[in-house]
């Protein structure tokens, strides 16, 4: 912009023309790789403001406490919040502005998923698959790796002996995640009903509670599983002597 300057010298005048350049304030803006994801999330933040002259101070302000002086891309981690960011320029002519970005990252907190089955020794058995856990938009339940249920609760049964691995996978409505599982061992016993009628003597104590089993076959070594009546196991094991009775509360 041009400007003529007058200069009166004791009523001489004397007139000189001076050039001022008026730098318009620096165009503030950035971004960011990642603005949403699970904790914790790394961001590499990008400055693309622009100026009259060349920015020689770039100064950002993360919204968790933290700030750093770069005109280049940097990286950030955040853990779970929600984020207001802040990025003040300063040209070379000293022109400074600065722009807030509101809410502009979001992390979200990894959900808390747990889990608690308790098995009995024997199949068949059926079981409600029903996981808990903070943060869960959705469940997800393996057994030995392969996918039983969505969401839950499900029943599921298992019908032979054998090594289960029973996992539950919890994702939040961003897909993170988290994960826990159990081990089950159900034995190939052999229930009491599925011996000879001959080979069991059932001896109720007049005395007391106790009631005694006496299998008079030879079944050693075989596991046995003894359930009340309302099918809750009150005895199991291995039968080490067939001859010797078995003793328990009925």
């Amino acid at each position: 912009m041009e400007y003529i300057v007058t200069a009166d010298n004791n009523g001489t005048l004397s007139y000189d023309t001076v050039y001022i350049s008026i730098e318009a304030l620096p165009v503030v803006s950035f971004g960011a790789d990642l603005t949403s994801g699970c904790s914790p999330m790394t961001v590499t933040f990008t400055n693309i403001s622009s100026g009259g002259s060349p920015l020689v101070d770039c100064r950002w302000d993360f919204g968790n406490g933290g700030s750093l002086t770069s005109c280049n891309y940097f990286t950030i981690t955040y853990l779970d919040g929600l984020y207001d960011v802040t990025l003040t320029v300063t040209t070379d002519n000293g022109c400074t502005n600065s722009e807030t970005y509101i809410d502009y990252v979001y992390v979200e907190e990894n959900p808390n998923v747990a889990m608690m089955v308790d098995a009995p020794i024997c199949p068949p058995w059926i079981v409600e698959l029903n996981g808990a856990g903070s943060g869960v938009f959705e469940f997800l339940w393996l057994i030995d790796s392969s996918l039983i249920s969505r969401f839950g609760p499900h029943l599921y049964e298992f019908q032979d002996a054998g090594t289960y691995n029973i996992q539950v996978l919890g994702m939040s409505p961003l897909g993170c995640s988290d994960t826990t599982g159990q081990v089950i061992v159900l034995k190939d016993c052999k229930p009491l009903d599925s011996l000879s009628p001959q080979s069991i003597t059932l001896s109720p104590n007049p005395t007391s509670s106790e009631m005694a089993i006496l299998i008079e076959e030879n079944y050693e070594n075989e596991p046995y599983t003894i359930l009340n009546i309302s099918g809750k196991v009150v005895m199991e094991g291995i039968l080490e002597d067939p001859l010797k009775p078995l003793l328990f509360l009925n």
